[in-house]
This record gives structure tokens, sequence and C-alpha cells, in this order.
């Protein structure tokens, strides 16, 4: 028809004719698209990687096969693959070894420094049984890297009832001899890039991949050394990595509450955030069975733990190109399950060092907020004598320094300096960005950034996917971006708030195909989604129900504690007093009062946007307390 209207270009009834065809085949083609590309979503609903393919492929984003980074050694520029790799295993490998003997001699021993145990319960592996192996084994992501054996999860899951009474019988042997088997201390390493320059072998990051045996004999391991450190409460109560029940918002939100209540008091808050060199790979094995020993663990249990770490060995793989096997004689391995737990043992002692300190840590993250500024510099030279006595290199190039303080307040800063520490405006700490008047300018910014990225992302979709496909996007992909840390940074200022409403509308007008001045408050609870201020209420709700329904002793020291018929005495807690507007951003304070008038029914939130409503989900233990 198109060559046809060519031949005739003033026919006008072949004119009409050609574009009602063209329309609707270009219509039938869309459409076919778009039941497709639906299809094709609906299948990997469960799981956001599968999602970010999809959104790839839709985006023509191919992914490029990895190549093997040129490197430069010596002025040299290598190119074969094999070379590349014993480069880097040659780097990984020694990287920790030669940190360690840049140190100079401690005039301390790390014994020194230990807390006195009182506990006599001491700790040994105990057998298990086919029901433990069958729960860790069903506990695998399929999805799972294997290890240099190239035995897979799948594998495992698929014949967990045949194989679960062998291994059962194979780990009791490993906790009867000791020993663990060298088969399994193998590693296989994926470097990663970084930043900096691509030819400079210390801008990559190791990846270690495990066998699956491997992970499975440190998963049990992992659950009885965790069951005795928590029973006995062994491990510092400042410590929020990798144990449960704890998480990043508790530490930040201890981090907050220490500092709220200074600057609540017109005071200052010195915070010091240390910074470790290549912290894992410096472990000392010596040091850390020494722990061990000081901890109570048995003779047998620590002999089995210096089985494991010592004679393992590691390989580099690069697109199929294998180097050769090298000895780890230091650190503890990354990517495994049992490497973190046993680096908390090793730095539990720190929390110790110093009574000036209010210490926060999450693994090797630590933070310092002083107490008494005037002797923050003697309890600093108190701490590296720690980290020297432990053979942890203290990486004071990245380690500073800030000064909360509120904006009235007129700060010297000669007052804070410290040699080779570093004055900053503005950290990052655990994925929230922290500037020294708390005002989350900086951190709204951030999110603001990868927002408007999705949102060219969402614009590209909505040709493909539907109204109910594209909400699940936004769950998918935006959501997360708006909920972390929001209990926190929700108190920015209205004006950086109204950013981050301003991306949520422009999602909004994208889903439901409004032009871009169109009005769109209506649809956030037709769609079921919070605006941004409604969000942080909610959020902040949900976290201090959660704080306060996993600390008993925290929730009767909330309590209103007179029995006159007040209008205090009817609400859920007593609030504390404060002063400032900096101090009402208090956990105690702010989310405590939400909770009362959730309790009074002053909160008046569209039960469309929240599902089933907020009180029914805060309240279900307590309601009677509530009424």
């Amino acid at each position: 028809m198109h060559n046809e209207l060519k031949k005739q270009p003033f026919n006008t009834k072949l004119q009409t004719e050609y574009t009602k065809f063209r329309n609707d085949v270009t219509n039938q083609i869309n459409n076919a698209k778009r039941k497709f590309y639906l299809h094709e979503f609906d299948n990997c609903k469960s799981n956001n990687n599968d999602k970010w393919k999809f959104i790839n492929n839709l985006l023509n984003k191919k992914t490029e096969n990895p190549t093997t980074p040129s490197l430069e050694e010596n002025g040299k520029i290598l190119s074969d693959p094999l070379e590349i790799c014993e480069v880097f295993n040659e780097y990984f490998v020694h990287v920790g070894t030669k940190l360690a003997a840049q140190l100079p001699e401690s005039n301390q021993s790390f014994n020194f420094y230990l807390p006195e145990i009182h506990a006599n319960q001491s700790f040994r592996f105990e057998k298990i049984d086919s029901t433990d192996v069958i729960r860790e084994i069903k506990n695998f992501k399929l999805k799972k890297a294997s290890g240099y054996d190239s035995i897979s999860a799948r594998c495992m899951k698929e014949n967990t009832h045949v194989l679960a009474p062998i291994l059962t019988n194979l780990l009791n042997q490993m906790f009867e001899q000791s020993v663990f088997p060298d088969c399994l201390k193998i590693a296989k390493v994926i470097p990663l890039f970084k930043k900096g320059a691509k030819t400079n072998a210390t801008n990559y990051r190791p990846i270690s991949i495990l066998s699956i045996l491997s992970k499975l004999a440190e998963k049990i391991m992992s659950s009885q050394i965790r069951g005795f450190l928590e029973s006995n409460n062994v491990l510092s109560m400042c410590q929020y990595g990798f144990r449960p029940g704890r998480s990043t918002s508790q530490a930040i939100s201890n981090l907050l509450e220490i500092i709220y209540s200074k600057l609540d008091s017109s005071d200052v808050a010195q915070t010091v955030f240390l910074d470790y060199s290549k912290a894992f790979d410096t472990i000392n094995h010596d040091i850390l069975l020494e722990k061990l020993k000081h901890y109570n663990f048995d003779d047998g249990s620590r002999m089995l733990l210096k089985s494991y770490l010592t004679n393992r060995k590691q390989f580099v793989n690069l697109n199929n190109v294998s180097s050769g096997y090298q000895n780890i004689s230091i650190g503890v391995p990354q990517g495994s399950v049992l490497g973190p737990l046993l680096f908390l043992i090793y730095i539990n002692d720190l929390t110790l060092v110093s009574s000036n300190f209010n210490f926060i840590l999450f693994a090797d993250d630590t933070n310092l907020i002083s107490k008494n500024p005037s002797i923050t510099a003697c309890d600093l030279n108190i701490i590296k004598d720690w980290c020297l006595s432990n053979k942890l290199i203290l990486n004071e190039s990245k380690t500073c320094q800030m000064i909360f303080h509120n904006h009235q307040k007129k700060l010297n800063t000669n007052n804070f300096e410290q040699r080779n520490l570093e004055i900053v405006v503005n950290t990052k700490f655990l994925g929230i960005f922290l500037d020294q008047h708390l005002n989350f300018v900086c951190h709204i910014n951030a999110v603001v950034q990868k927002l408007n990225f999705l949102l060219m992302m969402l614009r590209f979709l909505r040709k493909f996917l539907n109204d109910k496909s594209m909400v699940d996007v936004y769950y998918s992909f935006i959501y997360p971006h708006l909920i972390y840390g929001l209990e926190f940074w929700g108190h920015a200022p209205d004006y950086a708030l109204e950013q981050v409403l301003i991306c949520q509308k422009k999602a909004l007008r994208i889903i439901c195909c409004q032009p871009p001045n169109s009005s769109i408050s209506h649809q956030f609870a037709n769609l079921k989604i919070m605006p941004i201020y409604m969000l942080f209420k909610y959020r902040s709700l949900i976290f201090f129900h959660n704080q306060i329904s996993n600390d008993s002793n925290l929730k009767e020291s909330l309590k209103v504690n007179h029995d006159k018929f007040t209008r205090q005495n009817q609400s859920a807690f007593k609030l504390p007093l404060v002063k400032t507007e900096k101090g009402k951003r208090s956990m105690f304070y702010f989310s405590a009062q939400l909770y009362n008038q959730l309790a009074w029914g002053f909160i008046d939130y569209p039960t469309r946007a929240f599902g089933e409503g907020v009180a029914a989900c805060l309240w279900e233990e307590d309601r009677c307390a509530v009424h």
C-alpha cells in the first residue's frame, strides 16, 4: 500500500485506507509487545535480579562479556590473561602480610585490654543430627555461585534427603577430630573493580567464592558459636554487625540519640569515624586463638578453628583462566560465613579501652562519640595503642572527626584539632550522609539523584507495562531508596523533603500517564503510595514499635509512673523533657508522641493509603493498653 501510494500521491481514498491500515498494524504490534513484556515481567516478579535483567533487556543494555583487565607492573603493561591472574593473586595473598609487617612493635600486649570473664560455661562444638543439615541446605539460594569443585546449591537441594545422613556423619567426625578438611579451604577469587585506574591491582577488591560444602560446615559451626556468644553476653552491646535482631538502623539511631541529647543541652558532639586498612585481611591468627581461649572456647573447638584458619589456599579466576594456588597465612576468609563472626570476637574488647567514648560498631565501621572533648586526644592515643597491639592498621588518612553543633552556636574548631585527624562537615555512616548540623540535605540530594535516574527508567517502561506492573516497579526500585533511614533523615527541612515529594509526583504522573503539570496528589491514595511526609511518620512508628517490642526495659522506662487519672496517664508513653527542636527529634520524644497521638486517635491517615491501617498493625499485642 505504501508503494502504491508513492505511485499515486494524490489519491485521497488510497491515502485514507493506507493511514488507517498502518495505524491498525502499529497498534497490533504495540499490543503484542505489551502483552509479551507483561508476561515476562510477571515471571520475574519475585526476584529483583531478574527484574533488573528484564529492564536492561528493554533498555537494550546488553551486558558486555567480561574482559580481562590490563594491569601495569613495573612500568610494563601486562596483557597475558594467565600473567594477570598471577599478579592479582600475588597482591591479594600478600597485601595483609605486607601491611602487618609495616607495623611497629607495640609496648603493650593485646592481653592487657581483654576484659575479665566470670562465666564458668565453656564452648565446645556439639554433635548434630540430619535435621540441622536439612534446615541449612533448605536455606541455600539456588543462584549461589559454585566454588572450585563446581558443586552447586541446586544439586545439594535436589538431593538433600540422600546427602543429609552422609554429611551429618562427616560433620560430626570433623567436630570429634577437630580437623577442618583441606579440600574445603580453597577459595576461587574474582577481582572486582572499585575505583581509580583499572591498570592498578590495588584498585580491585577480592570476591572469594567458597565451596558450597564449606559454607554448609561454616553455617553449622557459626550457629553454635553465635548461640554461645549471645546467651552468655560475650559480644559488646555496642556491636550491631552480623548479629540477629540488630541492624544498621539501630546503630544509626543509637548514634543520633546521643548527638541529639548533647545538642539539646546546648553542647557539641565530637565524633570520630575510624577507618581500618584491610581489616579482615590483617587478622592475626595467634591473637585470635588466644582471644578464643580467653572467652572460654575449649581445646577441641580452638583446634578446629585453628585448622579452619590455617593452610588455606586461593586462586584467581578470570574468564576461565586460573592462576596457581597460593597459601594464605593471615586474615579471616572474606566471603565466608564464619569469617565475620570471628572478626567480631577479635575486636570485641575495643569498646572497653576507653571510658571517654560511646562506641558504635557495625563490623569494622567504628564510630566514637566523645564524652569529654578535652581528653579526646589522649584517649585516641589509647585506641591507636590497642590497634597496634592487635595488629590492626588504622588508616589515618581516611579517619576523620565531625563536630555536631547547633546553627546558633559559634564553633571554634581550634579547640578540636588533632594531629592527623581532619575535621569534616559531612561524611557517610552506614549508608546515611551526616552533616554537622544534622539537616540531612546532603543525603536527600543523593537520594534525589538516584530517583531522577529511576524516573527515566519508569518513562521508558511505561510503554510496555500496565498500571499494576508500574506500581510494582515503583515499590521494587524507588521505594527502597525512600525508606532506608527515613526515620532519621525525615527530620530534614521541608524545602529539602519537597524535592523528594516532587520526584514522587513525577513517578505517579508516569504511572498514571498524566501530563507533567497535572494535579496528581489524589492518586497517592488510589495507588496506595504514601507521600514522603506520611511515609516518614509511618516508618518512625514502625521503627519505634519494633524497638519497644524487642526491648522490655525500654518499654518499661517509657511508661507513665503514676496512678492518677490524667490525660498523660491514658497515653501510651511519657515524653522526656526536651528544650530544643533538635531534642524533639529524639526517637523517645518524636516517635513516642506520634504513638500517643495514634492511641488517642489524633492521627487521621486515610485507610486506603495504609492498607489495613496503622493502628491494627502497631497495637495488635497491646490493644488493651492503648484503649
